[in-house]
């Protein structure tokens, strides 16, 4: 029977206080609520990725041998300790495909049957050397359908001879895990009857391996990555070849679409864990505050109960159920705002892979968990508040109310410094303390949550405009196509030499890094002195104007460990190895480049140094289009394009922005209305005193704003204290690949999380400060 009262009053005290206990229903929702819908996307996507990787058997790794391997080779790789299998194929990085006039960058690729399998969507697979399969995103961004068909070339002499046809017919549309990105290149699938490997001695150029090297840490983890390093040592160890040339491997997270996804899965558990960590913060202290304003305003029941002979239990009980039932609210609700959460996930990241999540991803396990510890952490908080505000004061003295000398001595003292104004704002806040905590602590979450979106946000957005302001001072880069012969590259720099545009020749060259076990993709770059730092600065060196040695960029050399001193690997054109010793590291933001004197660059590459490059500086936004379509044996990298090859992250973090500002706004009506709300009730009697005296409606409003201004200012600078404190560490944690995000302090997204957040506050203290128009005498003796 004691139970079931003890319940009805608990229920009692809720509708009593129903605003106050929404709010810590709202906070937990909010807090668990993003954490649950990021990290069970994440979830779903990569269990769809890593299911999606077994079926096609993605290759772990990846062999690229200048000289070619046989048959024999490749039955020698298989029989390396970790390797379950291996498949030689074809691949050509540099080829192109002609559909209606207009040429595409395009790789070709020959279907294998064992490993990195294509998966028939429609139609059927190439059967000989005139048909082909493509992506469906290629299909759907060229605009082709089954049956048509299209030209295709190939760079090299060596490729040209390998290469049958010259025209395919599309067959099938398919996916593949080279593109499973669909914003990924053009790739072309032909049938390994398309290729004569007798111009070649039956060599092969490019072989598949399937490693023992998974782990259940995820698509990729460090011990994955450890264990495939072995291997691919292992293997290169018994490829090497008495006539010095060597093999490059490529791992499979260094692949694209791998990267994306894993970036996609890196960044939504890492904001579910800011999540959680801000709002399990926040809960504290809006559980503990609340709890504290319905004590504060029910001391004179507290005190008729224990004067009853009420049990101190009974007295915990009441406010401890009171906030758990808050918590199970907020849980609750929490479902259903992972649910909204994770449907615009799936509808706005899941089209950009050739795989999407499919219904509802939920654990019930981790959410128990989570529901049980968020359920002891309030049980935990209202237990310690209850014990120091209410079972340890006597009944007489909660009855009283009485206030001690020497606060009055204090104000007193206070009295002789301070203007009335600023007495009486002082003494509220310092009498509702609770609150003003709560207060602040709210707007601060507010404030980080947007300041968090828009600093990420403009991380990626400032990445480019950055690059080209301290270090890329050029608007176009110009690379020869393998395809392409000396008298395309004098043509082209002949018609630059007369048109209104500046540019410097370099030489750049794709090969492989090395260092201990880290092994990545480089752009090795060259030419004269004059080219820095006029076309390219190098920031972060001895000596910006030039450089003696091999300068990496810092993002590379920060995941080789490497700094200056260190020495690394480089592979040369027939992927032999040479040692080089670090002589700087420079700032960059995008894609890992060694750039080398000449005297370096010849000690790798050998003598014969040919440019093949050209950095161009011109003011004509048409330069571009026309050199694409009049000089198409190059490759063409447009600075003002660039911020499109990051659309995937782009269109994420924007979401991030909407989200964060919804939630932000949802915390601050629900939470910070009914603080203002109680702020207002506890100043009620002087309010009305105040009109008494001829104060009018305007005078107490600006009254009230003065402390709600304090306490806005005091959440946002905190607020922005801790964005700035953690950008570094934000930042870092959602990079990717090759990419560096701008790490610095974002001063206008703080000023505008900021802005944002005043304006919210300002609003709702103008919507709850109108009742007190209706503010009466006869409420004083209420």
């Amino acid at each position: 029977m004691v139970k079931k009262t003890q319940l009805k009053d608990t229920i009692r005290n809720i509708k009593k206080n129903f605003i106050p206990w929404i709010a810590i229903s709202i906070v937990t929702m909010i807090g668990c609520g993003v954490f649950l819908g990021c990290f069970f996307h994440a979830d779903a996507l990569e269990d769809k990725g890593r299911e999606y990787f077994k079926t096609t058997n993605f290759e772990d790794f990846n062999i690229v041998s200048a000289a070619g391997l046989t048959q024999e080779d490749i039955e020698s790789i298989r029989q390396v300790e970790g390797v379950k299998d291996a498949e030689a194929s074809w691949l050509f990085q540099d080829a192109s495909m002609s559909f209606r006039d207009v040429k595409y960058d395009s790789k070709l690729f020959g279907i294998t049957e064992r490993i990195s399998k294509c998966t028939v969507l429609e139609g059927r697979l190439p059967e000989n050397e005139t048909e082909c399969a493509l992506t469906e995103d290629t299909m759907k961004r060229l605009d082709l359908k089954l049956g048509d068909i299209f030209s295709i070339e190939t760079s090299g002499e060596k490729e040209k001879l390998l290469l049958k046809a010259k025209e395919v017919k599309v067959t099938a549309c398919v996916n593949h895990p080279y593109s499973f990105d669909t914003g990924s290149e053009n790739y072309i699938f032909l049938s390994q009857d398309a290729f004569d490997g007798t111009q070649v001695g039956n060599r092969y150029f490019y072989v598949c391996v399937d490693a023992d090297a998974d782990t259940e840490n995820g698509i990729n983890s460090s011990e994955y990555e450890e264990n495939i390093s072995k291997i691919e040592e292992r293997v290169n160890n018994s490829l090497k070849s008495p006539d010095g040339f060597g093999n490059m491997s490529v791992s499979r997270t260094r692949l694209k679409g791998f990267m994306l996804l894993e970036s996609f899965l890196r960044i939504l558990r890492q904001l579910s864990s800011i999540f959680i960590f801000l709002f399990v913060i926040v809960g504290i202290v809006v559980v503990s505050s609340t709890i504290t304003i319905v004590i504060d305003n029910q001391k004179k029941l507290i005190g008729t109960m224990k004067a009853m002979g009420f049990r101190n239990i009974e007295i915990v009980f009441k406010y401890v159920s009171f906030g758990m039932l808050g918590i199970a609210l907020g849980m609750v609700l929490a479902i259903a705002l992972d649910l909204i959460l994770q449907i615009i996930l799936k509808k706005e990241l899941d089209p950009m892979f050739c795989i999407g999540t499919e219904g509802f991803a939920f654990d019930g396990l981790k959410y128990a968990v989570l529901f049980l510890a968020e359920e002891l952490l309030a049980f935990t908080v209202a237990v310690v508040v209850t014990w120091r505000k209410a079972v340890r004061t006597s009944a007489v003295e909660l009855m009283s109310n009485t206030v001690k000398t020497a606060n009055v001595r204090k104000q007193k003292k206070e009295k002789r410094k301070h203007s009335l104004y600023s007495r009486l704002i002082y003494r509220n806040m310092k009498t509702d303390i609770a609150r003003v905590i709560c207060s602040v602590v709210i707007i601060m979450g507010s404030m980080i949550m947007i300041g968090v979106g828009f600093t990420l946000n403009g991380s990626l957005d400032n990445m480019m405009p950055r690059s080209a302001d301290e270090i890329y001072h050029y608007d176009i880069k110009a690379v020869l196509r393998k395809d392409a012969s000396p008298k395309d590259y004098e043509a082209l720099k002949n018609e630059l030499t007369g048109k209104n545009t500046v540019f410097k020749e370099a030489c750049e060259i794709t090969t492989q890094l090395k260092a201990g076990d880290y092994q990545t993709m480089v752009y090795v770059v060259t030419g004269d002195e004059s080219l820095y730092p006029d076309f390219i600065e190098l920031k972060n060196t001895e000596d910006p104007g030039r450089i003696t040695g091999p300068v990496l960029t810092n993002k590379m050399a920060g995941q080789a460990g490497l700094s200056k001193g260190d020495t690394f690997e480089l592979l040369d054109g027939s992927y032999c190895s040479h040692s080089l010793t670090v002589d700087g590291i420079f700032k960059n933001f995008y894609g890992f480049y060694i750039f080398m004197p000449k005297e370096s660059f010849i000690s790798v590459f050998g003598n014969n140094i040919a440019y093949n490059t050209m950095l161009i500086r011109t003011d004509d936004g048409k330069t571009a289009s026309y050199l694409k379509e009049n000089h198409p044996e190059f490759t063409y990298t447009v600075s003002a394009e660039l911020p499109e090859e990051f659309y995937g992250l782009r269109h994420l973090f924007k979401i991030l922005v909407l989200v964060m500002l919804t939630l932000s706004v949802t915390i601050s009506v629900f939470v910070l209305l009914n603080l203002v709300n109680i702020f207002v009730f506890r100043r009620s009697e002087e309010l009305i005193i105040m009109g008494l005296h001829g104060f009018g409606h305007k005078k107490q409003v600006r009254y009230l704003l003065k402390e709600t201004f304090v306490t806005t200012i005091l959440g946002i600078l905190t607020g922005a204290v801790l964005v700035s404190l953690f950008t570094d560490y934000l930042v870092r944690t959602v990079e990717c690949g090759n990419v560096m995000f701008v790490r610095d302090i974002n001063v206008p997204a703080l000023l505008c999380a900021a802005l944002l957040e005043g304006v919210f506050a300002l609003m709702i203290n103008l919507f709850s400060f109108r009742r007190i128009r209706k503010l009466d005498i006869k409420d004083i003796s209420r």
